[in-house]
């Protein structure tokens, strides 16, 4: 055997070896970061072949026009469709919110691992006061996360618990930052619900609080005001006040363990 088969052979098997290990490393990655969560399908749901009607729905919170919180509903229906995301406006949705549904979608799709190209999604939203003075207009991205959850109720057939959960969802699964924080938490703690989801790093709330100190100046006193930091645990301050369980959460999956 010449030194140039010789060679060849020698790459060739290392070709092989390499090509093995980046199978085996592919196949343990996508077993290894599967969703694990109890209750939910992680094959292809029966809607796909054998249509059904099936619905789901979760809590939702937002800040009405007066500023203060409102506790409603977001409700999803799975229909015999061509794959579309609709998006009831009535109430009024900003466009912000209708993107975060087809993220919501798409997230519980990737979670679930359903085939959604047969079925329509329909989404709703179901705001009380809705003509009064604090209406319910659904606007920003804080009502990915219910979103989120009113989708695998309606492809897991599994009933939301009665937690209301909030925050932007994106594309990853992770949850994103949102306001009125506090706002929604006092209509969560008013409406008897017991647990509140937040996104990671929102249960403290940094303010300045506006103080008068006397300071001297020569021989005079003056009074100066100054804007001191503060910070609210809001986790110890709405268990303590109003019997509220706050938990923050990172990820969907964080959120469905308590949801389902």
């Amino acid at each position: 055997m010449t030194k140039l088969n010789k060679n060849k052979i020698f790459w060739s098997y290392i070709l092989i070896l390499l090509i093995g290990f980046l199978i085996g490393v592919f196949v343990f990655y996508n077993n290894d970061n599967k969703a694990d969560i109890p209750g939910l399908y992680t094959d292809v749901f029966g809607i796909k072949n054998d249509m059904k009607k099936t619905d789901g729905s979760a809590n939702i919170v937002a800040v009405g026009s007066n500023g203060f919180g409102i506790i409603g509903k977001v409700n999803v229906d799975i229909e015999e469709g061509e794959g579309k995301i609709l998006v009831n406006t009535n109430p009024f949705v900003e466009p912000d919110t209708q993107l975060s549904a087809i993220t919501a979608v798409n997230v519980a799709k990737n979670i679930t691992g359903v085939d959604l190209g047969n079925v329509n999604v329909i989404i709703d939203f179901e705001m009380p006061n809705v003509n009064t003075e604090n209406s319910g207009i659904i606007g920003g991205p804080s009502a990915g996360t219910a979103m989120t959850l009113a989708v695998l109720s309606a492809i897991n057939g599994k009933k939301v618990k009665n937690v209301v959960a909030t925050g932007a969802i994106l594309p990853d699964g992770r949850i994103g930052q949102i306001g009125g924080v506090i706002e929604k938490a006092d209509a969560v703690a008013d409406n008897n619900l017991t647990l509140f989801l937040i996104p990671k790093g929102q249960g403290k709330f940094a303010y300045y609080e506006r103080q008068i100190k006397t300071v001297d100046s020569g021989n005079t006193k003056a009074k100066k005001v100054v804007l001191v930091p503060k910070t609210i645990d809001l986790v110890d301050y709405f268990k303590q006040e109003k019997n509220l369980t706050i938990k923050e959460v990172d990820h969907i999956e964080d959120v469905i363990n308590y949801a389902f």
